[in-house]
């Protein structure tokens, strides 16, 4: 069977520029549909225009095919006739961490509030960290430091007369963070066996003078101790106020700014919440990056 030749000039099609009126095709707009998918242009449109938030959108085909492009055009196209769509910023969670909650706002505030937050913890961190350092707040945790040290020190002064009353030499043994007890006999400081070889009468009085010495000790470590814990108090106490002082600028403003916004409010609260219980974050310095290195 013979077939008909052509050339390769047959099998082109040639355009002259002039039939065009455009200098190239970036002058061109991109097609608003997707050829040949009508009854998938008409599920989009709906899809977009249907208000339940339950319903979604699936496109699926071939790569190239426009219906992605297709999709995105359609759907800038519808909200322009909407109203602006509210921020929404994402914060910690302070009582529930793994649930961060969600605050909304008009369109555009949501990045004024994200700098707004920022600033605030780059400014306290700051201003704590000036105020750990500066001598109001050295002078007051000395004063009761000093204020515990007197109540101590009368403390094992009262117990230390006692133990004399007693016939009991007491010491400190810091090291070992214990009391050690020496029984006296006649004013002789009774050593390692000596007790032994007193009568079982006046061995049985020594004993019982420390028994009664180390009641009173006890007694002695639980004061101190309760001191120390109210010391701890009243220095968390000052701590916080001090923190207040130098911090509370920063939150009225904050306040005061989104003060329509009782949500904002509460989340306030809950930063400075957190920063009280956080305070030995900015009580301490970050490491020197050439010493870490080191």
């Amino acid at each position: 069977k013979e077939y008909n030749k052509i050339t390769a000039q047959e099998l082109t099609n040639y355009y002259s520029a002039e039939i065009f009126d455009f200098a190239d095709t970036s002058e061109l707009k991109p097609e608003d549909k997707m050829i040949g998918q009508d009854r998938a242009i008409q599920a989009i449109d709906f899809g977009l225009l249907c208000k339940n938030p339950e319903y979604n959108i699936f496109l699926a085909g071939a790569v190239g095919t426009g219906k992605t492009s297709y999709a995105c055009r359609a759907a800038h196209k519808i909200a322009a006739t909407e109203l602006p769509a509210q921020d929404w910023c994402y914060v910690h969670n302070f009582k529930k961490a793994s649930k961060p909650m969600a605050l909304s706002f008009k369109p555009g505030e949501g990045e004024v509030f994200a700098k707004d937050i920022k600033h605030l913890f780059e400014q306290v961190s700051n201003k704590l960290k000036d105020m750990f350092k500066s001598d109001d707040y050295d002078k007051t945790k000395m004063a009761l430091f000093k204020e515990l040290q007197t109540k101590q020190e009368a403390l094992w002064d009262e117990f230390s007369a006692f133990a004399e009353m007693h016939e009991v030499m007491v010491q400190w043994a810091s090291k070992e963070a214990r009391i050690n007890m020496t029984p006296l006999y006649e004013g002789t400081v009774i050593i390692g066996d000596d007790l032994q070889k007193l009568p079982k009468e006046i061995r049985e009085k020594v004993n019982e003078k420390i028994f009664i010495v180390q009641e009173a000790a006890d007694e002695m470590v639980r004061r101190s101790q309760n001191l120390e814990e109210l010391f701890v108090g009243n220095m968390k106490k000052v701590e916080e106020k001090f923190v207040m002082q130098f911090i509370n600028e920063y939150f009225l403003a904050l306040r005061e700014k989104y003060k329509d916004n009782n949500v904002i409010d509460k989340y306030l609260d809950d930063i400075t919440q957190a920063i009280l219980k956080n305070l030995h974050y900015f009580k301490t310095e970050p490491p020197d990056t050439e010493d870490e290195q080191l």
